[in-house]
């Protein structure tokens, strides 16, 4: 499915969205509008899951992902993150809170939809609702009324289930109270690590690498792959096809004066003599009486560029405190009130700020203004050329897509209209197309393509996609000497772990025996690392990659300090662990943060209450999902 934001990241519209989702929960973009064509991917008691419910969500989490990791996002995340899995749950859970409202007669009025789109920001003027403005910024984001009120409308349905399962659960004194000392109580231990990565001196046989490959031989199974064609449809393609004319860029000048909008600014001098709070350069006093006989000196007519050089304490000294231009957002509040009250050529009384004592002459005034239209024509000409070439991209690939049905339409009409048609290697999913590397859109929108179906148009970092698969290959087993190195690789992880595992078990026997983790660490010659954990929800440094340790030791206790079995940490490592002091929280501490903590647990219970509501839905409903979805 065409993704609906098509402007930037910052756009109103995924201001808007992001606002539906808020409001759905948990459940984004799932739309029974604009379905398009009706291909599916399984059923929800009988109600169908299309390819459109899915790709429209798949490809709103993808854009969650994108705010959240910007830049750093890349193939390994998004296959961290199982996209494709998160999608389908959403798109059945979805499904059923639409048969769950329908059976409780639950329904979203008229009057509430308008309530509700006539509150948001981006659709009024002057805090009044636009009705223009409002067709207007759907359109220019490829959205209808139509499409974007369902889309309101499913949003408030689901909020309203959510209240109506959860609102009632509440969250009681003595329940805030357990939870406030179950999570602030401090822990002291005692611990030695062993890092499987340092055990070395270990010999692998072949027999091993048998006998580990005949056991696990499943786990080095290939992936499915698939063949693609495509179409690309790139706006720069058509830059050179569309036309602005000076009307049109005229009218947007006129259309969008903000984006135009020239501050009023000032430029001039300034003397700045550091406080005593801020550098403790002497007494406050002496600095403000410094600072008046500057000031004197300056309107009795000494040069203010030489004062500012010789007396100045501020980073434009050298240049004789020369500042601007600079609007009122540049500076500190107190300094703009001064500066934009002065007239060209007067001195300001000392201005006291945090950075000390301010000086002013203002030299020269910008009034504020608009900048002309010669100024910005190429600027906005450029906007609406790119704006342009997106649009005739997109419609042409629209126009590919309406008269290609499957089989070989898209090759054949590709050819008649001279269309580029790039025909793929054979690709998986975590490895996609070799001539679009990176491009986990395009990989996950072609594996859930059936066969030889075409694709709606995708749209990847604004780029448009018509995508066919047209091969598929099985999973398959590869002999051993194919994966040796691999094997190797793996068998020898393998009895590092053992062996690391078996030195911290026979150190924590020993601790046991002799009762004492420290006697047992300086009879064996190991190091023993010590460490104070303030509450659990702020591990040390040592331990962020190591949650299972932290677990263990609040699982300690003065009768049993000592656990019966070692811990793996996230880290690799394996550790031998001692509690060696337990100090519960101060109980006035609860007091200060009962509001807060009761807030969080109800947020949370009700949450917890509204997923284990939808489970149970789930389990008691008839889901079917095609072969390439299961599990």
């Amino acid at each position: 499915m065409l993704r609906l934001m098509r402007e930037s990241a910052g756009s109103w519209i995924i201001k808007i969205l992001l606002g539906l989702i808020v409001l759905a929960f948990v459940f984004v973009g799932t739309g029974t509008y604009n379905s398009g064509r009706t291909s599916t991917i399984g059923s929800v008691n009988g109600n169908p899951i299309t390819v459109n419910d899915y790709q429209m969500t798949y490809y709103n989490i993808l854009e969650n992902l994108r705010r959240q990791f910007g830049g750093q996002l890349n193939d390994e995340i998004i296959k961290m993150f199982n996209i494709q899995q998160q999608a389908i749950d959403q798109v059945i859970e979805a499904e059923l809170m639409r048969q769950a409202a329908e059976s409780a007669g639950i329904i979203v009025s008229n009057q509430e939809l308008i309530e509700s789109i006539t509150r948001i920001p981006a659709f009024q003027e002057g805090g009044v609702f636009d009705k223009e403005r409002y067709r207007l910024l759907l359109s220019q984001n490829r959205l209808t009324p139509e499409s974007f009120e369902a889309m309101q409308k499913e949003a408030i349905l689901f909020n309203k289930i959510r209240i109506i399962v959860a609102g009632s659960v509440k969250v009681s004194e003595e329940e805030a109270r357990a939870w406030y000392e179950w999570e602030n109580t401090a822990v002291a231990i005692a611990y030695v690590s062993f890092d499987p990565r340092t055990y070395t001196d270990i010999e692998i046989t072949n027999e091993m690498l048998v006998s580990y490959y005949d056991a696990q031989k499943q786990n080095y199974m290939t992936e499915p792959a698939i063949k693609a064609r495509y179409v690309k449809f790139d706006p720069l393609a058509y830059r050179d096809k569309v036309v602005v004319s000076d009307q049109e860029v005229e009218n947007y000048y006129n259309s969008n004066p903000a984006e135009y909008k020239l501050e009023e600014m000032v430029s001039g001098r300034q003397i700045i003599l550091k406080s005593a709070d801020d550098e403790g350069n002497g007494p406050a006093e002496e600095k403000r009486a410094k600072a008046l006989a500057l000031m004197e000196r300056a309107k009795a007519g000494d040069d203010f560029a030489e004062l500012a050089k010789q007396f100045s304490e501020g980073p434009e000294k050298e240049t004789g405190g020369a500042f601007g231009p600079l609007t009122r957002s540049d500076l500190l509040p107190a300094v703009a009130e001064a500066a934009f009250s002065l007239e060209i050529g007067d001195i300001s009384d000392p201005i006291k700020t945090r950075h000390g004592w301010h000086i002013l002459k203002i030299e020269e005034r910008r009034p504020p203004g608009t900048k002309p239209l010669a100024e910005v024509t190429d600027l906005i000409r450029a906007k609406l050329s790119g704006r342009k070439s997106q649009n005739r991209a997109y419609d042409e690939a629209v126009s590919i897509y309406n008269i290609s049905f499957g089989d070989d339409d898209l090759a054949d009409n590709a050819t008649e209209l001279g269309l580029d048609l790039v025909e793929t290697d054979f690709f998986t999913r975590s490895q996609g197309p070799s001539d679009l590397p990176g491009s986990s859109d395009f990989t996950n929108i072609a594996f859930s393509l059936p066969l030889l179906d075409i694709s709606d148009v995708i749209d990847i970092n604004g780029i448009y996609y018509l995508v066919q698969v047209i091969a598929e290959q099985p999973e398959q087993i590869p002999d051993l000497e194919t994966v040796r190195d691999k094997v190797y690789s793996d068998v020898m992880a393998q009895q590092q772990r053992l062996t690391a595992e078996k030195a911290a078990e026979e150190l924590l026997a020993a601790a046991g025996d002799a009762g004492s983790l420290l006697a047992a660490t300086e009879e064996k010659g190991y190091e023993i690392q010590t460490v104070t954990i303030q509450n659990r929800n702020n591990p040390p440094p040592e331990f962020e990659q190591a949650p299972a340790v932290m677990e263990a030791a609040y699982n300690l206790s003065p009768d049993s300090p000592i656990p019966k079995n070692v811990v793996r940490g996230d880290d690799g490592k394996y550790y031998a662990v001692a509690l060696t002091n337990r100090t519960p929280p101060i109980p006035t501490g609860f007091s200060v943060s009962r509001d807060n903590i009761i807030e969080r647990l109800t947020r949370q219970k009700q949450n917890d209450f509204f997923q284990s509501w939808i489970t149970r839905l789930r389990e008691n409903s008839r889901i079917t999902l095609s072969d390439q979805f299961q599990g």
